[in-house]
């Protein structure tokens, strides 16, 4: 499920995030109630270099993610808010030019549950009255469409 070359065909689809209601800081626009999800999403590469990019994460519990088959981040635990990691030197090794596979798995135990994840460019934002931040915790207030979610929908 986390190659490239699986056959998801069968699988249903979702917007991200997933999860329950009610889970602070998130907003889940596709129900999760089992114990576990497996989530996949190809992606185009045009050109991005993989030392441009960060791994967004939110996940409530525990959430291994894939970069075409290669461990690309294992967190242990829940967050209450969106985390950014930089990509592991092997993960970053297999991102390529074209089609790419974003694959996560995320475990729950007990609770609310929820996860999201994206692959993108940290965003800098001029806001009114604020200094110049890199925003890495959320979308900004202006549209950006260099972070993409699981269902390789742009987020706005």
């Amino acid at each position: 499920w986390r190659e490239p070359g699986f056959d998801d065909s069968q699988w249903r689809t979702g917007v991200g995030g997933f999860g329950s209601p009610g889970v602070q800081n998130a907003k889940s626009r596709t129900p999760w109630e089992t114990p576990e999800i497996w989530l996949r999403t190809t992606f185009e590469n045009a050109n991005a270099r993989a030392a441009d990019l960060k791994l967004m994460v939110y996940h409530d519990e525990d959430v291994r993610i894939f970069l075409n088959g290669v461990p690309a981040l294992h967190r242990g635990g829940h967050v209450t808010e969106y985390e950014s990691f930089d990509l592991p030197t092997e993960a970053a090794a297999a991102l390529k030019p074209g089609r790419n596979v974003l694959a996560v798995h995320c475990l729950q135990t007990a609770g609310a549950q929820f996860v999201d994840v994206g692959l993108g460019r940290p965003v800098v934002t001029l806001q009114a009255g604020k200094p110049h931040d890199l925003l890495l915790d959320g979308p900004p207030e202006e549209k950006s469409c260099d972070l993409f979610d699981i269902t390789s929908r742009c987020i706005p």
